[in-house]
């Protein structure tokens, strides 16, 4: 493609803004207020009228005035809205090229392709993409197609020179997944909005739809709870509508997941309704991250995300590899997407490790919040005998987040440290939660940062920081190691 062309018509979604919408759903309501009476309408909402019909004018322009153009080795761009600006991105400097097909835009034949790379946003966003194009699909494979062929020698060739290592999670495994990566938040959220500003509407329009569902749960949950209140039955179905809403969406975002190394480009793909792929250039994943929640240990599970620069920057995307697996046997098409998986799993060499001695001190915090719950609880409850019920449900739901707070700092004390082998630094840390263990090549760590208070250096303590490299780096950090010298690493 030698000259520049325009996106796909759809990209004029991608440059309305907010404000567009919310100024044209009043309007529209209004005209079908007044019963499609166009000149009454228009003398009610004029400067609305107006201002919507310059927003229009400006998306257009701004869809009109980009334009982009490709060969074998780059991306051209041109961009003369206001300011003229011309740039292009090499295809070996691309980090990540994701491709989203989503329903509404099937029957359109439309895809929209997100190009990430080192370098920020040309709109000088933080969360946005170097590029965002939205192109037809016979563009898109084009893309798709140069991009992985730029590292190898003949460019005609569409086979790749060995057998692609591929990999599909069992179906039975992404159900797991679902259920211990979905969150109940979008219920919370709800929950806050619906006792701010929607109570008279709820109760006027679905009062007994509303009371017959929280008697049902109320009656149901007083066979296996005493005094289980209607307030406490409308949290619960909330939030248990919000958990499942985030499972439904990790089920079928995961549908049709397949994981496939060819050369250099990493493909992870997925989704039922709406289809996503992810295309990554190897040399840009700066760590592989393996971990693992309390019940995940338990049943022997681990799940694997990767770092590259764009992978896992927009809000609530997960920067998955593989979704969840158990060891597997050495041989299998894990293994030949990470040497050794097995071996790391299974041995455990640090160079450098946590100081045992340290596991009160890591722990402090989390057993200060298990210690003080049940004290304000005791205290509560002799100030306010009457509310038994109500302050036993908040002791329990504070306290189940603290006691696993605690077996997770425990956790990091007896098993957190530093592995230096053939050119790579395993990490074995805690986050949140959970238990990760990090694989950095040793070219991918921007810097190690050594930090000591007075104390810990009395006691031969340090606390180690690794930040991978990327676009905004990631920080890996292992707390009181003894013994560590920068020498040895």
């Amino acid at each position: 493609m030698n000259e520049y062309t325009r996106q796909h018509p759809l990209a004029l979604l991608s440059y309305s803004k907010r404000k567009f919408w919310f100024l044209l759903i009043p309007v529209v309501r209004h005209l079908i207020v007044y019963n499609f009476d166009v000149l009454e309408w228009v003398s009610w909402g004029f400067w609305d009228m107006i201002l919507i019909t310059l927003l229009g004018a400006i998306i257009a322009v701004q869809f009109l005035t980009f334009r982009y153009r490709f060969d074998d080795n780059k991306l051209y761009f041109k961009n003369s809205f206001i300011i003229k600006t011309e740039f292009s991105i090499s295809f070996d400097k691309i980090s990540l090229i994701s491709y989203r097909e989503a329903v509404w835009s099937r029957p359109f034949h439309a895809v929209k392709l997100q190009i990430e790379s080192e370098a920020k946003s040309i709109f000088n966003k933080k969360k946005s993409s170097d590029v965002t194009l939205f192109v037809d699909i016979a563009t898109a494979k084009r893309i798709l197609y140069r991009f992985g062929n730029v590292h190898r020698s003949d460019t005609k060739d569409i086979r790749p020179a060995s057998r692609p290592a591929s990999y599909r999670n069992p179906k039975a495994f992404l159900l797991l997944f679902s259920v211990f990566f979905s969150s109940a938040a979008s219920g919370g959220i709800y929950l806050l909005f619906f006792l701010y500003q929607s109570t008279d509407i709820f109760a006027d329009t679905l009062g007994f739809y509303y009371r017959d569902v929280v008697e049902q749960v109320s009656s149901l949950a007083a066979m296996f709870f005493e005094g289980f209140s209607n307030g406490l039955a409308l949290l619960f179905i909330i939030i248990a509508g919000g958990w499942l809403y985030s499972f439904a969406a990790n089920i079928l975002r995961l549908q049709n997941y397949r994981l496939t190394v060819r050369e250099k480009i990493i493909e992870i793909r997925g989704g039922y309704f709406s289809r996503w792929s992810y295309y990554i250039n190897r040399k840009y994943v700066a760590f592989t991250d393996i971990k693992q929640n309390l019940l995940m240990k338990i049943l022997g599970l681990y799940s694997v995300n990767i770092g590259c620069t764009g992978y896992g920057k927009k809000r609530g995307e997960i920067p998955v590899f593989i979704p969840i697996t158990a060891i597997p046997k050495t041989g299998s098409a894990i293994e030949r997407i990470i040497p050794d998986f097995s071996h790391r799993l299974d041995n455990k060499k640090l160079k450098f490790s946590t100081a045992k001695t340290a596991i009160f001190k890591l722990s402090f915090i989390a057993l200060i919040l298990v210690i003080g719950f049940a004290a304000l609880f005791i205290l509560m409850l002799t100030a306010f005998p009457n509310f038994l019920r109500l302050l036993l449900f908040l002791l329990i739901m504070t306290e189940i987040p603290s006691v696993l707070y605690l077996a997770a700092c425990v956790r990091e004390g007896l098993s957190s440290g530093i592995g230096v082998d053939n050119g790579q630094f395993t990490v074995y840390c805690r986050k949140g939660f959970s238990e990760h263990m990090v694989i950095i090549p040793e070219n991918m760590v921007s810097t190690i940062a050594e930090r000591k208070s007075f104390l810990m250096k009395k006691r031969g303590l340090s606390n180690i920081t690794f930040t991978t490299g990327g676009e905004s780096g990631v920080k890996h950090r292992i707390r009181s190691v003894k013994a560590f010298d920068f020498g040895i690493i």
